[in-house]
């Protein structure tokens, strides 16, 4: 997909969350992950909460994203995203201050491999995110005022790169254990055109950023072996996104503006979104030969060391976080180059940036 497009998905996006049907159905998909306990003493979530809740997480997609900025990540880039964020540290805690802007949706090439809870892989090909007012207290273990969150909406692109879960639809079974009737499958994939719902998750200021891998609760395990299946880790998409934030502000990260043409910018003007798309690639950095080190013709390039440390700053740093009266912090990435010639493709084990497992 070519930088540019991603504004003409954007739009397509925005029209079809104006379908009831469709809103109904991802209403129904948050209100499945909802049902999981979220306060200290382990209550089941009311059902008018959840339902509220869930609309209220949709809603906010379709009246915030026309202002989301949009932006284009190489594959390659993608990449070193899964990398960097299997080495954040668990107790690494979130900080909303890092996002480029308040709300946008990238296109990731190639797709961020994501395992569900049943041990199916999928593909994260858009990432959309925006702020919302959350108003009770669990979060932050405060008196419950209202304060400002941000939730990170995951979507594969069935049109460009079908995951395992697209590919299940034509043989997927009802509550009732019914197949889909004739033409059901085809009338689904029109609805929902390329945008295949992954799941939403909602990143609230200094929680921690949890395992790469996180293990289903006792009650969601037991639902998962009542309907036959086996539980799995599932990945944990907040550190996804914020190895992502981080990495943008990172020297690895080379950022630019898409050309956008003129008649694409006048679609986007009628549309009532930004005309802009930032592209994000991995920054190409000449390394050289060392003293006696022999000519290789190497076939491919790789990551040397990546690895993250916390590092002194100022207040002004771009990406301070005070982490006590007077004293600031920055996630560094250290080491942040590729080495290899620039012709070649990159290359990185599932060992070193594997998410699962």
């Amino acid at each position: 997909m070519r930088a540019p497009e991603v504004l003409d998905h954007k739009a397509d996006l925005m029209v079809r969350l104006e379908n009831p049907v469709i809103r109904r159905a991802w209403r129904h998909q948050v209100s499945l992950d909802l049902k999981a306990p979220f306060n200290p003493l382990k209550q089941a979530t009311p059902k008018s909460l959840i339902q509220s809740q869930s609309a209220a997480v949709v809603e906010a997609l379709r009246i915030t994203l026309p202002k989301a900025e949009a932006y284009h990540v190489s594959a390659e880039m993608g990449t070193v995203v899964q990398y960097a964020a299997s080495q954040l540290d668990d107790l690494d805690r979130i900080d909303r201050t890092i996002m480029p802007t308040r709300s946008g949706i990238a296109r990731f090439e190639g797709g961020l491999p994501f395992y569900d809870v049943r041990g199916r892989k999928m593909l994260v090909s858009w990432a959309v995110w925006v702020p919302v007012l959350a108003n009770y207290a669990e979060p932050r273990h405060d008196k419950g005022e209202p304060f400002e969150a941000t939730v990170i909406y995951l979507f594969n692109d069935h049109r460009e790169e079908p995951d395992d879960i697209y590919r299940l639809l034509p043989t997927s079974v009802d509550s009732s254990g019914n197949p889909p009737g004739p033409g059901e499958v085809e009338a689904l994939d029109r609805l929902l055109g390329r945008w295949g719902f992954i799941g939403a998750e909602t990143a609230y200021d200094q929680t921690r950023l949890g395992p790469a891998a996180v293990e289903p609760d006792e009650a969601k395990r037991a639902e998962i072996l009542a309907e036959g299946d086996v539980p799995h880790q599932y990945t944990n998409p907040m550190r996804l996104m914020h190895a992502f934030w981080l990495l943008l502000g990172q020297t690895i990260t080379d950022t630019s503006d898409a050309p956008v043409d003129r008649s694409r910018r006048k679609r986007a003007g009628r549309a009532g979104i930004p005309d802009r798309v930032t592209v994000i690639q991995l920054r190409n950095r000449e390394s050289k030969k060392s003293e006696g080190e022999s000519l290789v013709e190497w076939s491919h390039r790789w990551v040397v060391r990546g690895f993250w440390r916390w590092q002194a700053c100022g207040p002004n740093h771009p990406l301070a976080q005070e982490m006590g009266p007077g004293v600031y912090r920055a996630r560094i990435w250290i080491a942040p180059f590729v080495k290899g010639p620039k012709d070649k493709p990159l290359v990185v084990t599932d060992k070193v940036y594997a998410l699962h497992r």
